[in-house]
């Protein structure tokens, strides 16, 4: 289960989102990052690290 979580943006974002709405700024962030990693085409999800950077 680890180490789907740590290669599946279908389940990265959320969990990046769940972060976010407990405060986890950072914690969203880099996981949003690790994200785009694995697969760079995401713009929903390079939109949302901008919003965030931006705050």
């Amino acid at each position: 289960a680890i180490s789907a979580y740590n290669s599946s943006p279908e389940l990265l974002n959320p969990m990046g989102e769940c972060l976010l709405q407990l405060g986890k700024k950072k914690e969203a962030l880099e996981t949003w990052e690790k994200s785009l990693k694995i697969n760079p085409d995401q713009p929903e999800i390079k939109k949302k690290i901008k919003t965030l950077n931006n705050k």
